[in-house]
């Protein structure tokens, strides 16, 4: 039986409409959020390529300029007519050699971590599921804000199938964060000794401590937003499933 016929039930359309809105706000918010999370994941590690190359082109160029200027003081060395001469083009030398510090290099922090099939393949199958049901939401939104059936059918369809989308990858995240944990230490690591460095016993504790502690912070954050993401569409599902916004999106039978 349709729960839009439960004894005493009166229409609620403030209701609908209200919960059309906020599947309209909702799922763009969710969409956006969704989008966000793809692109950073996805851009990260090809932003790190290219940062390493326009470092290795800087340093390239500035090689570049040191020799030019190392190669115009012998010039000089060769051309000057006295002792005195050569003395004084060496000492510019020395001092443009003790001068020439360099740009300081920025610390280069790898995103290989990020560069994983599982981990872009996870992404991807996210955003085309939630982005896919977030769509729906907010299509389901409109009908609410227009007080159609199909609108309350939707919303609920889509609640029902949110919350096991979001509690899949919400599992498959958690299982993926010591992994990503460990990935991001590993790049600290590498950023602060160099690669290939081999770490002394007090910073391989340190670095272990904090692999740890970063573990549980991302499991934490993942946690958090995939339990804050699963209120919504409970929430959906119950505020849909009233029998006055049932009958408030009811179309009157005509008369025959």
């Amino acid at each position: 039986m349709d729960d839009a016929n439960a004894p005493g039930a009166t229409p609620e359309p403030v209701t609908a409409r209200s919960l059309g809105l906020l599947n309209i706000i909702f799922g763009a918010l969710f969409l956006l959020g969704n989008g966000y999370e793809a692109g950073v994941v996805l851009a990260l590690p090809f932003y790190g390529r290219l940062m390493d190359w326009g470092q290795s082109m800087a340093r390239q160029q500035q090689d570049e300029r040191r020799r030019a200027l190392m190669d115009r003081f012998d010039q000089q060395i060769e051309e000057a007519e006295s002792d005195e001469g050569r003395e004084r083009v060496e000492a510019e030398r020395t001092v443009a050699e003790m001068n020439d510090v360099g740009d300081l290099p920025m610390m280069e922090f790898p995103m290989d971590f990020l560069d994983r099939p599982d981990v872009r393949n996870g992404v991807l199958a996210k955003l085309g599921v939630m982005g896919s049901l977030n769509v729906l939401l907010i299509a389901s939104g409109f009908g609410l804000t227009w007080l159609r059936g199909w609108g309350r059918g939707l919303g609920r369809a889509v609640a029902l199938l949110m919350i096991p989308a979001v509690l899949a990858f919400l599992t498959m995240e958690l299982i993926a964060a010591p992994s990503l944990a460990g990935g991001w230490t590993d790049g600290m690591s590498e950023m602060i000794l160099g690669p290939g460095a081999s770490p002394s016993p007090a910073f391989a504790e340190a670095i272990d401590l904090y692999r740890q502690g970063a573990t549980r912070v991302f499991a934490f954050s993942i946690a958090t937003t995939g339990s804050l993401a699963l209120l919504y569409p409970i929430l959906v599902l119950v505020v849909a499933s009233r029998p006055g916004v049932g009958l408030a999106v009811r179309r009157p039978t005509p008369a025959p």
